[in-house]
């Protein structure tokens, strides 16, 4: 079970993309929220078994945080070796009015 943290709100993301190493020296992806004025919150996406998987996340916000419009969601490859993230391959934004 994955529960939201009490109050908090939370972001999942789903998405159908090859294997990481097709946009380089990556094994993994990450998936970020960036909320304009508050910050960033990210987790790592895990994949389905089928070709091409689909990767999955959910990404809990802190009580203090909350999503507005205009907060972006990011997807990356990533390096867990290295520690480091290529460029977005996925970018969308958040344009709902309300997003209680």
């Amino acid at each position: 079970m994955n529960f939201g943290p009490r109050g908090g709100q939370a972001v999942s993301i789903m998405v159908t993309l090859p294997h990481p190493r097709v946009f380089g020296n990556f094994d993994q992806y990450t998936g970020e929220i960036v909320i304009l004025g508050t910050g960033s919150f990210r987790n790592q996406l895990f994949a389905t078994p089928e070709d091409p998987p689909t990767w999955s996340s959910r990404i809990e916000l802190p009580t203090a945080a909350s999503v507005t419009p205009n907060s972006r969601v990011l997807v990356r490859p990533f390096n867990s070796l290295a520690g480091t993230s290529g460029a977005p391959v996925l970018e969308g934004v958040i344009i709902v009015g309300n997003c209680q």
